[in-house]
Parts: C-alpha cells; sequence; structure tokens
C-alpha cells in the first residue's frame, strides 16, 4: 500500500503503530523512492503509513466525534481514522494552505508541511472511493481566519529553510510561538512538530532534550497568559 502512494506520486514515511510517532526525519526523508520504501518497511513492517501532505493535497481532519461524516465536507474522498473521526482528501486551489488546529471546533487541516496516517493502516479505512474534490471555500477561509489571528497576537513569522549555529535556540522558540499561534497547544503534538521542524532547518540539529526544554518553555509563558 505504501508502494501504491509512492508509485502515485506521494511521499510516505513510516510511523509508529502504537502513537503515530515518525520513524524517520520524514519532513527531509519522506520520499516516493521504491527502494526507499521497500527498505522501510522491511525494517518496520508494523509501521503505519505516514502520507505527507501539500503538493496538491489538503486533509480535512474532522474530530468532532460524529457517527457519520458531515455531509458539508464528505462530497470527496474520505477516510474513517482509528480515533472514529473523519479524513476528508481535497484538491488544494493552488492557494498552499498548511497546517491548523482548530480553524473551527473540532477540525484540523493538513497541508503544506504536514502529513495524516492514510488507510490501510490498522484503524484508517476509505468509505468511498471518490476522486479528492477542490478543497471547499469555507475551508480556505477559515484557514486564512486562522492566519490573520495569529498574525494579531504576535509578530509575522516566517519558517527559514536553514539555520546556523548561534541562532538556533531563538528560532526554535519563535517558532514554537508561532506553532501555538497556529493552534497547536497538545504539548506532545508541539514537542514533535519543534524536533522535525529542527532537524530540517538547524544546521546542525540541537540535541532533542534542548528542543523539548524550549518547546516547553514557550507553552508554559503561553498558558501562563
Amino acid at each position: 500500500a505504501a508502494l501504491a502512494y509512492a508509485r502515485a506520486g506521494r511521499r510516505v514515511h513510516p510511523c509508529r503503530p502504537e502513537d503515530k510517532v515518525p520513524l524517520t526525519r520524514w519532513g527531509t526523508q519522506a520520499s516516493t523512492n521504491e527502494s526507499d520504501v521497500r527498505i522501510w518497511w522491511r525494517r518496520w513492517p508494523d509501521a503505519l503509513i505516514g502520507l505527507c501532505t501539500g503538493d496538491g493535497l489538503v486533509v480535512v481532519d474532522d474530530d468532532r466525534g460524529t457517527a457519520a461524516p458531515d455531509s458539508d465536507l464528505s462530497a470527496t474522498l474520505t477516510a474513517r481514522t482509528r480515533s472514529r473521526g473523519w479524513h476528508h482528501y481535497f484538491a488544494d486551489p493552488g492557494l498552499r494552505i498548511g497546517c491548523a488546529v482548530g480553524v473551527v471546533p473540532g477540525i484540523d487541516i493538513r497541508g503544506e508541511g504536514g502529513y495524516v496516517i492514510a488507510p490501510p493502516s490498522p484503524g484508517w479505512e476509505f468509505v468511498n472511493g471518490l476522486d479528492a474534490a477542490p478543497l471547499p471555500d469555507w475551508i480556505a477561509a477559515a484557514f486564512d481566519e486562522r492566519k490573520a489571528t495569529a498574525k494579531r497576537f504576535g509578530p509575522c513569522f516566517e519558517p527559514a529553510t536553514k539555520v546556523s549555529e548561534g541562532g538556533r535556540n531563538d528560532y526554535i522558540a519563535r517558532f514554537a510561538g508561532y506553532a501555538i499561534r497556529m493552534g497547536i497547544e497538545d504539548k506532545t503534538e508541539l514537542i514533535v512538530l519543534c524536533q522535525d521542524h529542527n532537524t530540517q532547518v538547524c544546521c546542525p540539529p540541537l540535541p532533542p532534550d534542548e528542543v523539548r526544554r524550549t518547546a516547553n518553555s514557550i507553552l508554559r509563558r503561553h498558558e501562563r497568559g
């Protein structure tokens, strides 16, 4: 199944089955290369399939616990998730939608720079065979509002592509604040996001414990208001 996604031009990477955490530095190593995919799943045969979003794909994650998919979102390729939520696969109409948590209550977005666990990973299954429909205007508008809110609550922050020694700690702290303003307030999710971004842009990457302490510090500061 992972090979099928790769052959279709979608980057994949393996994730731990117990908690969905990537088993590789997925931000830089996720691949469409069949050799990479075969090596990974020989090494981790029970791995879940991490499917990178962006590059024309946006997944709307509806975790409101509804028994059936929302009719406003389900006219597209849709999957049931292990947590009994719904993943709706949409085509990005060139707006370069990113990732955001809680664009409306219970609904997250995974676009540029994100990933989802894809069927047929155990617990995830497609419930229809539709093609990916264009992203609904109201989802794009909700994402734009989330970005505008983030800018109102702090200086505009543009993620870097390379950060050298001397500026890494400050950059990761600012990135953590940016992620929180974009709605990522779960500690585990914030740390995983910061760790992954650290491996992508910091040269050399900061030690994981240092990134963890920085993310926790920024989150505590945010919680104190």
